[in-house]
């Protein structure tokens, strides 16, 4: 699998309600450990209150077998995943 950067990918994740409608809490397993952060609910492969989906991001970086993907949202880690080429590809969601 190529994983260029520019492209869109989508990464599992478990999802909460917010206080605001439009928002939810997404919280996903990294290579570099869980993610938690506030997403517009339009991030979302489907607009669920809670459950399990997938948030969108975007590829910045590939190269040396290495990715690194943007993820939306606001957080208190970074906002990005970096991690080997063969750890994306078993995270990501056709």
């Amino acid at each position: 699998m190529s994983v260029e950067p520019g492209t869109k990918v989508w990464i599992p994740c478990d999802v909460r309600r917010s206080v605001f409608p439009d928002e939810r809490l997404v919280r996903l397993e990294s290579p570099t450990g869980a993610w938690d952060g506030i997403v517009d609910v339009r991030q979302l492969r489907d607009e669920i209150e809670e459950g399990r989906t997938s948030i969108a991001a975007t590829v910045i970086e590939s190269s040396a077998g290495r990715v690194s993907a943007r993820l939306p949202g606001q957080t208190r880690r970074n906002t990005y995943l970096t991690g080997t080429l063969a750890q994306f590809e078993r995270m990501l969601v056709p």
